[in-house]
């Protein structure tokens, strides 16, 4: 019941920066470079669909996150119970992505 409002303002502020310039991640907009989630959902969508060589062309940490996304629902609204575990594997899958950001940064200056 609360949720539509902010859902609105968030469409609406993605479909005027697509519009604006063709691209609604800000990062890419200010910097001009992609941010550590880039391609995340593509590469989510690619493990559901079992196109996992695609997967990891969009994001290797993909399945990382994945599993991790899995385990919180698992632990959450079927166990109902919290978990370290699913903090670990949330700290284990950010590190991941930022240390993937920084060698593709590195393979872009250099390649």
């Amino acid at each position: 019941q609360f949720y539509w409002k902010p859902l609105l303002m968030v469409a609406v502020i993605l479909i005027v920066l697509q519009i604006l310039f063709n691209e609604v991640c800000p990062m890419k907009i200010v910097f001009g470079m992609s941010c550590p989630a880039c391609g995340l959902t593509h590469a989510v969508i690619y493990i559901l669909t079992f196109q996992w060589s695609k997967s990891l062309e969009c994001n290797p940490t993909g399945f990382l996150w994945f599993f991790a996304i899995l385990n919180w629902c698992w632990f959450r609204y079927i166990r109902g119970k919290k978990s370290q575990i699913v903090i670990f594997l949330f700290i284990i899958s950010g590190l991941a992505s930022i240390v993937v950001y920084f060698f593709k940064i590195v393979y872009f200056l250099y390649y």
